[in-house]
């Protein structure tokens, strides 16, 4: 389900990933929780956010965007009407558990990690939990190769016509 809520420009930056601020009243109505993913909508534009929570930020019926959104996409400063969606915690919040308890993971599930991190559905926080659980247990091989392999699928890729020869070269120093 979807809420319409006015826009407020703060001057705040995250300094990663998009996040907005909603009144704590508006996130208890709504469902939402500190680190949820939203979605918000207008003016044919969607962008990926994680919710923080305030009583005194931003009034109840708006939604405080913090300059990561508003630079990039833009927003008029009051009154701009969002619609915001409720996407939740990311499934790939359960893969990072996952990780973080020391077991391996398929290539379906770091997939999801990946997708969830270039879209902005999953914040700093998590995306350090998922650094650090390869320092802690380090992965194995197989899912070096599901790593490599997911980066690989969700990024931008090149193609060259039949016949090129492509030279991939990588120095130190």
């Amino acid at each position: 389900m979807a809420y319409f809520l006015k826009s407020k420009k703060l001057k705040l930056a995250s300094g990663a990933s998009p996040e907005v601020i909603l009144h704590e009243k508006d996130a208890s109505a709504f469902g939402v929780h500190a680190g949820d993913s939203i979605l918000l909508r207008w003016d044919g534009r969607e962008v990926y956010a994680i919710a923080d929570l305030t009583h005194n930020e931003v009034a109840p019926g708006h939604v405080g965007l913090f300059q990561e959104i508003w630079k990039k996409y833009p927003v008029e400063n009051k009154g701009e009407i969002i619609e915001v969606a409720i996407v939740g915690r990311a499934p790939s919040i359960q893969a990072i558990s996952k990780k973080l308890l020391g077991k391996h993971l398929s290539y379906d599930e770091t997939l999801s990690i990946i997708q969830d991190i270039v879209h902005g559905r999953i914040g700093s926080v998590e995306i350090t939990y998922f650094v650090a659980s390869s320092f802690v247990r380090p992965p194995t091989d197989e899912e070096l190769h599901h790593l490599t392999r997911a980066i690989a699928e969700t990024g931008q890729q090149l193609s060259f016509p039949k016949g090129t020869v492509v030279v991939d070269k990588h120095t130190v120093g």
